[in-house]
This record gives structure tokens, sequence and C-alpha cells, in this order.
């Protein structure tokens, strides 16, 4: 049952109180008494202009992103990613028409993109195409959203261009955040390649503001906390980060490949979502794309193969030697 619109209000309210409280909570406690007793670690809180000793800080910054303009590593090719550079249709394996959509390069060599022309640049005309036969990504696959479209259009009315820029570069402006003009294009890029159509993965619609009403305050909870908590750090990096022996003896895949598997991949790839016509779910379809070299491809993100996780960070370096050297064993269904 859906609760009525004045209970929603409450359950909104009651939620952003909780979650303000422990924000508070958070606030008082950032900076941290040693760990590690009288060592010499010293917490450094980095939100402060100077260090512990009153010096400076002079970390350089990149170049801060204009948000006028549209960079193509951080807006456009995740949304050709999720929808176009997949297996059986624009990948460096696939490449169908002869067209691959997965960098810069094979994008402006492949794509006929004319910068400063929509009326040219076939890309555009794919994605706005209404013939069934014509228009991409073909059906049953979901259309692109207009703001994923109008993302492509300005690009290449910008001139096509393969701008860079630092995302956290300048501090980051939380002020003015609304649903329409901040949120929705970060869902968009990132989020909808899975998350929409008639099959959503994982039963997870992000299709607009009204779905999973619950979940849209989740989203926002995660992004501040994480905020908050990238704002405390000990600077002490072999504490923070010791380095750990990766065993890749005895890989099974019953016991290591498997598990691996179900939890970074087949949340778009088991056989309900098939995203890409791929399935990773059962060692029987995961063995074909052993075989073909694409799995080891995709998570070594080695040039000419869709990066996986899709818009998501690479596996840990201990799992990709894992499931490396299960494959080199022979792949068995052990």
């Amino acid at each position: 049952m859906i609760p009525s619109k004045s209970i929603r209000k409450y359950i909104v309210f009651a939620i952003l109180g909780y979650f303000m409280a422990f924000l508070a909570m958070l606030g008082t406690s950032c900076k941290h008494e040693p760990l590690f007793g009288d060592d010499g670690l010293i917490p450094i809180d980095s939100t402060d202009t100077l260090d512990t000793i009153g010096i400076i800080d002079t970390i350089p910054t990149g170049t801060p992103c204009d948000p006028d303009k549209v960079y193509f590593e951080t807006e456009v090719l995740p949304i050709l990613i999720s929808n176009c550079a997949m297996a059986g249709c624009h990948n460096a394996t696939s490449h169908q028409e002869d067209v691959i959509l997965d960098s810069y390069a094979n994008v402006m060599q492949t794509a006929e993109v004319a910068p400063f022309d929509l009326g040219e640049s076939k890309l555009y005309e794919a994605i706005t195409e209404t013939d069934p036969d014509k228009k991409m990504p073909p059906p049953p696959n979901a259309a692109l959203s207009q703001d994923q479209i109008q993302v492509i259009s300005n690009w290449i009315l910008q001139g096509a261009q393969n701008l860079e820029c630092d995302p956290n570069a300048g501090g980051c402006d939380t002020t003015d955040v609304s649903f329409s003009q901040t949120l929705n294009p970060i869902i968009n890029t990132y989020c909808k390649g899975c998350h929409s159509g008639t099959n959503p993965s994982g039963g997870i619609s992000l299709d607009s503001y009204n779905n999973n009403f619950m979940k849209k305050y989740l989203i926002v909870s995660i992004l501040a906390t994480t905020t908050l908590f990238g704002s405390c750090y000990y600077d002490v990096e072999e504490t923070l980060y010791p380095t750990l022996e990766c065993s890749t003896t005895g890989v099974t895949y019953n016991v290591v490949v498997e598990p691996l598997i179900s939890s970074k991949c087949n949340k778009c790839h088991d056989a309900a979502n098939n995203n890409g016509n791929i399935t990773l779910e059962g060692y029987v379809n995961l063995k074909k794309y052993v075989d073909s070299g694409q799995l080891i491809g995709a998570i070594k993100h080695s040039p000419g193969f869709s990066q996986m996780p899709k818009n998501e960070g690479q596996l840990v370096d201990c799992d990709i030697q894992k499931i490396e050297s299960w494959i080199n064993e022979g792949a068995l269904q052990n």
C-alpha cells in the first residue's frame, strides 16, 4: 500500500531529521584520536587550510570542470558504454557496421561525428531516429532519455572535443542542489544504462522521480555521508593501506570465482537481466566468455574491451589475479 501524501511527507521529514542528527554526530567526531598510541600518528583534518604545524597546504589541484561545457570522458562516454558499446553491438569485439563506441578515438573515427553540426553527425541521427529498424539503441533496448540525447547533442555542438577536467578540483559545491538540475543528470549518466526500461536490473527502475520513493533519499544520504567521510583521514599510508599478500593458490570456481562473478557482475548479467545479451550466471555461460578472452579483457580494462563492472571501479587487483589464476589453471568447474 502506498502511503498517503501527508504520511509520506512525515516519513521524509523523519528520515531527514534522523539523518541531520547523524551528520551532527559525525561533525563532532571528525578529528580522531590516534589509533595506535604514542607512536607519532597525527590525525589530519583535510578541510583545514593549514596542516598540524601551521604550514599552508600546497597540494596542487586540477582544472575545475566548467558546468557549461560537456566533457566526453565523464559525461558522454558513460552513456555510450552503458547503452551502445556492449557485446553484440558497438564494442571493439562486435563492432556492428564497423562502429566502435568505447573510447573517444574510436567514436571520432567510426561514428561519423561532425563537430558543431548535428545534421551531418550520424551518431546524433542514430540516437534520434524514430524508425525502429534504424534507431539506436535498437528495440527492445530502452531508448536514450531526452537528457542523455541533450548531453550528446551539446557535446557535438561544442565541437565534439575531448576536454579534460578534475571533478574534485575547486571543492564540492553543495549549494542549490536540486533533483532536476543536479541529481537527475547524474542518475541519467551513470545509472539508467542498467536501471531503466521494461526489465531494469535488479528490479530497480530509476526512470523518473516518482520511481522508488524511499530509494531517492537513501541515494542522497549515501552521497552526503561519503562526502563527509572523505574529509577525514590519517596521512600515514602504511597504516591506512597495508600491503597484503594475495594468495592465488588453490583458486576454485565454486569457492572463489562464482561468488565474485555473482556479486560483481550478475546484477547486470544474470539470466533474468542479460544486459547486452551477455549472461554470466552459471559455469557454462561464464566459460564461453572465458574461452573468448572477453572476461579477463573486460575486468582488466584492457584496450579494445568494454570495461567491467560497468560505470564502477575496477575489481581489486587480488580478485583479478584470482580469476586469472583460475583461468590459467584450465578454468575448471571445481
